[in-house]
């Protein structure tokens, strides 16, 4: 079989030129698509960029709106010159120790331990229960808890987690059965005897959550105001949906229970009889000074009047006697007068709780749940 001839040289010279053309062809031509890749990347960066700022601005803008809001409702609030100062005090606390626990809550090599204090502390809170062996219990198993976290990032991480679940048990249960705030108080104050911070961080988060708890009420006519804005820094739930933006909001009927609810566990911590109190039976009297002095009188008001007359009024009576019974009297001859004429149907019922618990001298009588067994028997009735 002969073979095939080689190319002639021309030939080979002829394909290897139009080869180099072919090369140098398409290294102009990924030349060319680097440099438009490059040109589509800065494009992309660009449009990016403009998008960030433009979003940026616009949360600029809500927030700058939002703060004005706030601005026009804040100088309509009803409240105490000392209450109001007081409410300073709890926002700059409340603000440092998350601004102190804020690197430890980021950090991921903390993230087993935080997990643990968090698991500790919901089991520690969900136990709770109306017995003086658990509550004693309890209070140790939390105490010591916070004790092993030593001062700094990881004390505020602790304090501020237990703040908040006793303020969401406080809402699941106390809303439910009202004799339950008085053994949470009682861990709480405990827990507080050996954390002097604690109580002041807890009563922040109460405040947050209901301002009636100050007392203060945040009134409608700011100038400007918006409706939303007015049931958020009232304590309402208020949910706005990301995709369609609507905004709903719990019923007026929800809101009164967790207004009563707050109300009562700060009430119950301040009249536990624990000789260590940081925030004992006289922060109780002053906030039914405050109450009487700037408090409008409406529903939400008096919801919150007689869930604190229902569980502090006795220790009230019992440690001031005559002086108690003339702010009582304030509150029967000024304040019920005052609720009468606001003319709200919704009203009536705690007008009539009120001047019932008042005129048959209610507060003698020591209030249901107070005084704990020293075992809880519903274990025992179960079975």
């Amino acid at each position: 079989m002969r073979s095939k001839p080689a190319p002639f040289p021309r030939q080979q010279l002829r394909a290897a030129t139009q080869l180099g053309r072919l090369d140098a062809a398409l290294g102009r031509l990924e030349v060319q698509e680097a440099s438009v890749a490059q040109e589509l990347a800065r494009h992309a960066a660009a449009d990016a960029a403009r998008e960030a700022e433009g979003e940026a601005a616009r949360r600029r803008e809500r927030a700058s709106s939002r703060a004005r809001l706030l601005s026009s409702l804040r100088s309509a609030v009803h409240a105490t010159p000392g209450a109001l100062e007081w409410k300073r005090h709890l926002e700059a606390l409340l603000a440092e120790a998350k601004a102190l626990a804020a690197p430890y809550k980021a950090d991921p090599g903390t993230k087993a331990a935080r997990r643990a204090v968090d698991k500790a502390l919901t089991l520690g809170v969900q136990q709770v229960s109306a017995s003086r062996e658990q509550v004693s219990r309890l209070s140790l198993r939390l105490g010591a808890l916070m004790a092993e976290q030593g001062p700094g990032p990881a004390s505020a991480y602790a304090q501020l987690a237990l703040a908040a679940k006793i303020c969401v048990q406080c809402e699941v249960q106390v809303t439910r059965l009202p004799g339950f705030a008085f053994p949470l108080a009682e861990v709480a104050v405990a827990v507080a005897a050996g954390q002097p911070a604690f109580a002041e961080l807890l009563i922040a988060q109460l405040v947050a959550a209901c301002p009636l708890c100050l007392p203060m009420v945040y009134g409608r006519d700011g100038a400007g105001a918006g409706e939303e804005a007015w049931l958020r820094l009232s304590g309402y739930k208020v949910r706005t949906d990301e995709d369609s933006g609507q905004t709903t909001r719990e019923s007026t009927d929800e809101y009164m229970l967790r207004v009563g609810g707050f109300v009562r566990l700060y009430a119950a911590f301040t009249q536990c009889d624990a000789a260590n109190n940081p925030h004992g039976l006289k922060k109780a009297w002053t906030w039914l000074a405050r109450f009487l002095n700037a408090v409008p009188a409406d529903r939400a008001s008096a919801t919150a009047l007689i869930a604190f007359l229902q569980v502090a009024a006795y220790r009230l009576h019992r440690a001031y006697r005559g002086q108690a019974l003339k702010l009582f009297e304030v509150v029967h001859r000024d304040y019920l007068a005052r609720l009468n004429a606001c003319e709200d149907p919704d009203a009536r019922a705690n007008f009539t709780r009120i001047k019932t618990f008042l005129e048959e001298r209610a507060y003698l009588a020591e209030p249901e749940g107070r005084a704990l067994p020293k075992f809880d028997t519903s274990s025992i009735d179960r079975a």
